[in-house]
């Protein structure tokens, strides 16, 4: 399957899904930022011998599939590419950050409880354990890891993503 050439490993997926939890995530999203709202997960693009694949933090935890996965739904795809270029060493290291997470556990009691209060509020009541994440923490904690981009990493905001000068979303 051909793909975009622009999308390379450590770009960021944004999905806008259509189940009841994805659209309970935007409903909650949008109290915070509306502009942003209709991104209910994100995830990393990641090739890997010329195929395609996403990291996610999902009910399973932190894993990879491919991404012909998310071709079969009926979400709205969104390519957040990062503006920069990850010379070879950024691009290993992002492999290793890869590998450091892979296997983590999802943090359902952070989306079920700390971002309801957050997003209600403003105000974060959660932890700051990278053992258990959502989506958007997983997604930030990388980037956080490599360049600094998210400090405030383990708040999970898609905001944060969706405004960060160093990324710029487009339909995918």
């Amino acid at each position: 399957m051909d793909y975009p050439e622009e999308i390379r490993t450590g770009d960021i997926l944004g999905v806008e899904g259509t189940s009841f939890l994805a659209k309970a995530i935007q409903w909650f999203q949008r109290l915070a930022d509306k502009p942003s709202a209709h991104i209910n997960h994100v995830a990393l693009f990641w090739w890997i011998n010329g195929r395609l694949y996403v990291i996610e933090a999902g009910i399973k935890g932190i894993t990879f599939l491919q991404f012909e996965h998310y071709l079969k739904g009926k979400s709205t795809l969104y390519h957040i590419r990062y503006q920069g270029e990850l010379d070879y060493f950024e691009e290993k290291a992002m492999e290793n950050l890869f590998e450091k997470y892979q296997n983590r556990k999802y943090s359902f009691i952070s989306l079920f409880k700390y971002q309801i209060v957050y997003k209600l509020t403003g105000w974060f009541t959660g932890n700051k354990n990278p053992k258990k994440m959502i989506c958007e923490a997983f997604v930030q904690r990388v980037w956080n890891d490599l360049k600094g981009y998210f400090p405030e990493w383990y708040k999970g905001n898609i905001s944060a993503i969706y405004y960060n000068e160093h990324f710029k979303t487009s339909l995918l």
